[in-house]
């Protein structure tokens, strides 16, 4: 069993490809997200749904280690946010998509508690409230970076 911080990585390779395909599944079913079913391949959309859980779950362990801290870690959000107001992507989908990922890692963390013996239930809500707390930094600085790209 892993211990400590380590279950974050393992977690994630683990499951990344069920949250994935989960929300993409969100995202066709969801008739609001006009500019990411008309404006982008569904190949990229992939892609960075993927990268979100890949980076985000590196970029969590590094705040985590940082002692929560770090802007330099926020940064790329910042950035992702700058970039989709150039690319003309409204700001109520990137963050509703954010919300979705967010969302769908707490349920698949519910479900690893009901299923999954692998990890103690202790590391799965440390898991789960680490994942929300720097999401809610993640909307903030996609929003800081969407914004001063006006």
């Amino acid at each position: 069993m892993p211990g400590g911080k380590e279950i974050y990585q393992q977690w994630i390779q683990e499951n990344v490809d069920v949250l994935v395909e989960e929300v993409l599944s969100q995202i066709a079913g969801d008739s609001s997200l006009r500019h990411y079913h008309s404006r982008i391949k569904p190949d990229e959309v992939r892609q960075r749904i993927r990268a979100v859980f890949e980076d985000g779950f590196e970029r969590l362990q590094a705040w985590l280690h940082s002692g929560k801290e770090d802007e330099d870690i926020l940064r790329p959000y910042i950035e992702l946010g700058r970039a989709r107001r150039g690319e003309g992507a409204p700001l109520e989908e990137v963050i509703r998509i954010f919300l979705m990922v967010n969302r769908t890692i707490n349920a698949q963390i519910e479900a690893n508690k009901l299923f999954n013996t692998r990890y103690r239930l202790n590391e799965l809500a440390d898991l789960n409230r680490d994942t929300a707390t720097f999401f809610s930094k993640i909307v903030h600085a996609i929003i800081r970076g969407y914004e001063d790209g006006v």
